[in-house]
């Protein structure tokens, strides 16, 4: 995705669900312990001769201890009065009250420390047994799904020695080699797919950025009020509709889509998308959803991370800022999967960990103006990154698509193709939100409409770029399955590559539900299942 985001929400988590009960309720510290130990001796009156010079050479002891776990006893002496009757008692028998007040002291001190320590064990084992008291057992979440997108992460990035958690959790469970995205290898059309089973021509979401006929409108990614719309989704039925449908509870952190009422039903609890939000807070959300009662637990929960498509975009997939990006994410993963180990539910729950697509460097000498071939002024022309979507006047069509073909054929850089011959593989030509002509660039170059001159503003080009032909290797997206659903004893765990469309279908099994109308394939689940799952 390109580098523009909408604010969807305060600055601050904004969280929607069925009611407005509050989701978790936080422990009180430990109260601090003090005791004061005082001693004194009156309404004693002894006058013995015998005491008087034994007492000269006496000090009155007064002690007081307070304890709060940080402070230490303190002394202090003072001289005695040999004429009151008082100080020539305690003169006397000083040195046996010293003795037992030491003794009560050690007494009061061992009884102190140890209530301090048995109340210490009492809160750890109140923490640590939650979850039984609660009846959060393990087994119970052996059906839950934690689908985790970071968009724009390449499998090769997991190469680079900067993503320690993430290999480790992918070493315990099934990782594919690579996961191919759909056409056109864009966020919110591979992030529907993901949801739903569904290339994009059958789900609708044909790009970032499209236009709709039947509407006379166009969709955006960055507009609030389209990625709240249901007519812009309702063509596919995403996997918390499905869970919906099935009487389950559902809950999403900024997944495309989420947001909006989908064939009547929403996610039970969601998040909109917000740049705000940081990644401490989306998981401080999600584990809130996770410690919920069971009754009222999510059995499907999604979680999206977008800075190191962001960092891609930005500086290219070789700069500091991506892997910097990178290792930023994976201290994120390290802490959610210690949230987990903290509940001894890591290997229970289920975590699939995905990308939507990779990313390419883009250099600014390698442009395509496509306004050198034809004439765009009376057609609607929409740009989504690096492809082109043309709707011209249908008397124009056959002109325009012939000199873009021409166009093609002499600069070599990008290629041209009227809807209906789309090749088939891109699975790209089924509804007429795609354009009536699209442009598909070579990967590392971007087409634009009009060249810069006096009438128009500067090109400015991203140092990364997706959107290409989906097979090719830097388009290539992440898979990593792990938890009770995955074998654990396995010795080899790379998968085949596969597509995004076969996902959909893979949550359901985990999770017991019944799919939806996908474009899946059950000869592919069968064989996933027989090899990698348990």
């Amino acid at each position: 995705m390109r580098h523009h985001y909408h604010s969807f929400a305060d600055k601050d988590v904004e969280h929607y669900s069925e009611d407005n009960q509050p989701l978790y309720q936080d422990l009180s510290e430990p109260l601090s312990l003090s005791t004061n130990v005082l001693h004194s001796a009156d309404k004693h009156g002894l006058n013995s001769p015998r005491t008087a010079d034994y007492a000269k050479k006496h000090a009155n002891y007064n002690m007081h201890e307070s304890y709060n776990g940080h402070e230490k006893q303190s002394y202090s002496y003072h001289y005695i009065d040999s004429t009151s009757s008082k100080n020539l008692f305690l003169s006397k028998y000083m040195p046996c009250w010293k003795n037992k007040v030491h003794s009560k002291l050690a007494i009061v001190c061992w009884t102190i420390l140890g209530t301090v320590i048995a109340f210490t064990i009492m809160v750890l084992l109140a923490r640590n047994s939650m979850w039984y008291c609660l009846g959060h057992h393990a087994s119970q979440f052996q059906n839950t799904v934690v689908l985790i997108s970071i968009d724009g992460f390449r499998p090769d990035y997991l190469d680079r020695g900067l993503t320690p958690n993430l290999n480790k959790i992918a070493s315990s469970g099934v990782r594919a080699k690579y996961m191919q995205p759909s056409f056109p290898s864009v966020t919110f059309s591979n992030h529907y797919t993901i949801a739903t089973g569904l290339y994009p021509e059958s789900h609708g979401i044909v790009g970032n950025i499209f236009y709709d006929p039947v509407r006379n409108d166009t969709f955006s990614y960055t507009d609030p009020l389209n990625n709240g719309d249901g007519y812009w989704w309702k063509k596919g039925e995403p996997i918390w509709v499905t869970a919906g449908r099935q009487g389950k509870i559902s809950a999403t952190c900024m997944w495309p889509g989420s947001e909006a009422e989908i064939r009547g039903y929403r996610p039970n609890h969601w998040v909109k998308f917000s740049p705000n939000i940081t990644d401490d807070q989306k998981l401080s959300t999600v584990m809130k959803w996770i410690d919920l009662p069971q009754k009222k637990r999510p059995l499907f929960i999604s979680l999206y991370f977008q800075d190191v498509d962001h960092a891609g975009h930005m500086f290219g997939t070789h700069s500091k800022e991506v892997n910097n990006s990178l290792i930023q994410i994976d201290t994120t993963m390290g802490k959610f999967f210690a949230m987990l180990q903290d509940r001894n539910i890591e290997n229970a729950i289920n975590l699939v960990i995905v990308s939507d697509h990779g990313m390419a460097n883009t250099f600014p000498d390698q442009i395509v103006y496509l306004d050198d071939f034809v004439d765009f002024s009376t057609s609607r022309v929409i740009v989504d990154g690096p492809i082109i979507n043309i709707y011209p006047p249908p008397d124009q069509l056959d002109s325009i698509s012939d000199a873009l073909a021409k166009g093609a054929r002499q600069n070599g850089h990008f290629q041209s193709y009227v809807r209906s011959q789309i090749p088939s593989e891109y699975n790209y030509n089924a509804t007429d939100r795609i354009g009536e002509i699209i442009v598909v660039p070579e990967i590392g170059w971007m087409v634009v409409p009009e060249s810069n001159n006096s009438t128009s503003q500067p090109v400015w080009i991203p140092k990364g770029m997706h959107g290409y032909n989906n097979s090719l290797p830097d388009m290539r997206a992440l898979f990593i399955g792990h938890g009770s659903a995955f074998k654990s004893t396995l010795t080899h765990r790379i998968t085949d590559p596969f597509e995004n469309i076969q996902v959909y279908q893979l949550l359901t099994k985990i999770m017991g539900l019944k799919p939806a109308q996908n474009n899946g394939t059950t000869e592919w689940l069968t064989e996933f299942s027989n090899r990698w799952l348990k």
